[in-house]
């Protein structure tokens, strides 16, 4: 009698069906890391630029201003553009009633600033970057604000 070798219709089955399942709990984790490192990485690029234009201040010795609309942020010493970061998909808000902020020559600025990152309206991934009056820049740990508690809107 001949043997055959291979799988049957059943086992083939069974396996796409157990492939189907792991995809349909992992493939959700895995798009909110995607999200999560994009709001992490853009957050570390704008505090990267918040210390340049803080460190531009003191070198200088003159006013820089970190002006941000909806789509970039840019870093002025005047009118000339020094840097310049797109916000690409990425939400942000602020606390301020401005459109800008300005490190003064001693690398302070006027007033408290909080900038809520958000992607998608994803709270559990925003993150909250504080600066303080005295020109100190935090990160705060994803979906916490200042004071340790969760992020309930992207918004201020």
């Amino acid at each position: 009698m001949k043997t055959k070798k291979g799988f049957t219709l059943v086992e083939l089955l069974v396996v796409v069906i157990l492939l189907g399942v792991l995809v349909a709990i992992a493939v959700p984790s895995f798009l909110h890391s995607i999200r999560a490192n994009s709001v992490k990485a853009k957050a570390d690029e704008l505090v990267a630029l918040l210390r340049y234009a803080r460190t531009e201040s003191l070198t200088k010795k003159k006013n820089i201003t970190v002006v941000f609309d909806k789509s970039a942020w840019q870093v002025k010493l005047g009118d000339t553009v020094e840097r310049l970061i797109t916000m690409d998909d990425l939400t942000y808000s602020h606390n301020l009633s401005a459109d800008h902020i300005t490190f003064i020559n001693s690398g302070r600025v006027t007033s408290n600033v909080d900038f809520l990152i958000c992607k998608e309206n994803d709270v559990q991934s925003a993150i909250y970057i504080s600066l303080e009056q005295t020109g100190i820049i935090n990160t705060h740990e994803a979906g916490k604000n200042k004071l340790g508690e969760a992020i309930t809107s992207c918004q201020f």
